[in-house]
């Protein structure tokens, strides 16, 4: 069974069982199924049933007894719910909470739902909420490059923020973090290109070579990409393309940018057979490029981006989706597991897999570039 096969009949198998528990068709107290009965119906394994039970047990609606098996936990109900809140920016540049945030809002909203809470969703424009904001059990900072928490009124509630670890000024508070497994993304563009024939892949990166500590999900990507590569092909030359800081000065936003790096790119196309963008910004503008210089659509390299942008989602591009709604979903679990008791110690990274949507481009390469041994080695 394929890795990512497991992984979504794991996913469906932990999901029956919380809907079957929402609804009330596992009461509490109710045993569950043996493991083995359980991975039938989803085509797993016992050990792989058993993993899927986990997460539903951090969060308080399973309770695993020894030698006795699995039950359905009885939650105690308040006459007023517990509040979270999640916070998205307001001003338009914070990327990519804005073109997300709603995504996420959905997944976090249903999952506290679930859980028997209520939300409050905060959105936070230059200065905070003129409103009285109510006590909260917990935040999820769905926010990049400041933070609210000197007016949350979040006392020792847990705190789960968007994005990478880092030093926050905050601390001793304990603060969990969730991001996208961006290390795992480049790897799937990279195997995908590398099964169907292509084995001089190139980058195309967001980030500054010379400002470690900056846009770690470029950086994570590039990474995937790396390590794919090398382990398919120890010899390959590893070609990629960054901006320069006077390119990151230009102004307008991403796209200009990218256009700068795409044009490079483009003029030594001979060089590689597909590209790994950044971002689907970044290959929006490697389409671009190719089309301001007259390249049929034939021989343009194949392309593989983030994000499934509508600027990029024709059939010439494929994606690596990140699950928006996934990862409100995860944050809401993270705070669930503080509020309830069930995970304790210092924060915690959790790391939420994306999903690869092939298209056209993915078909097998037909030709080999004449240049190629120029390239390996």
């Amino acid at each position: 069974m394929k890795a990512s096969t497991a992984k979504a009949r794991r996913t469906a198998l932990a999901e029956s069982l919380r809907a079957d528990i929402v609804s009330g068709t596992l009461p509490p107290g109710a045993a569950l199924p043996g493991l083995r009965q359980l991975g039938a119906r989803f085509g797993l394994s016992r050990s792989t049933a058993q993993s899927a039970l986990g997460p539903l047990i951090t969060e308080g609606l399973l309770q695993a007894r020894p030698r006795e098996g699995v039950f359905v936990k009885s939650l105690p109900r308040q006459s007023t719910p517990d509040c979270f809140a999640v916070v998205f920016p307001e001003r338009p540049e914070h990327e990519p909470a804005k073109a997300h945030a709603d995504s996420v809002r959905r997944g976090f909203e249903r999952r506290i739902s679930q859980l028997g809470a209520v939300t409050r969703p905060i959105k936070l424009g230059p200065q905070p909420p003129a409103e009285e904001v109510p006590d909260l059990a917990g935040a999820f900072l769905f926010v990049t490059g400041m933070s609210p928490l000197d007016w949350l009124p979040l006392r020792d509630n847990p705190v789960v923020r968007y994005g990478y670890p880092s030093e926050d000024a905050e601390a001793p508070r304990t603060i969990d973090w969730v991001h996208f497994d961006d290390l795992d993304g480049g790897r799937q563009a990279t195997q995908h290109l590398i099964q169907r024939g292509y084995s001089r892949v190139t980058f195309m990166g967001a980030h500054l070579l010379e400002a470690p500590g900056t846009q770690e999900w470029s950086r994570e990507r590039q990474a995937g990409w790396q390590s794919a590569l090398t382990r398919s092909f120890p010899d390959a030359r590893l070609l990629s393309y960054h901006p320069t800081a006077a390119e990151r000065s230009v102004g307008g936003g991403t796209l200009p940018v990218a256009r700068h790096i795409a044009t490079r790119l483009v003029a030594e196309r001979e060089y590689f057979d597909a590209v790994v963008g950044a971002d689907d910004v970044y290959i929006h503008a490697v389409t671009q490029e190719l089309t301001a210089a007259g390249v049929p659509e034939s021989q343009w390299p194949a392309l593989v981006g983030f994000e499934g942008l509508p600027e990029t989602a024709s059939y010439v591009v494929t994606s690596i989706v990140p699950p928006w709604e996934h990862l409100g979903e995860t944050a809401a679990d993270l705070l669930w597991a503080r509020h309830a008791g069930h995970m304790r110690g210092p924060g915690i990274e959790r790391l939420v897999g994306m999903d690869l949507v092939a298209r056209l481009n993915s078909r097998s390469r037909a030709t080999d570039n004449p240049r190629a041994e120029e390239i390996i080695g």
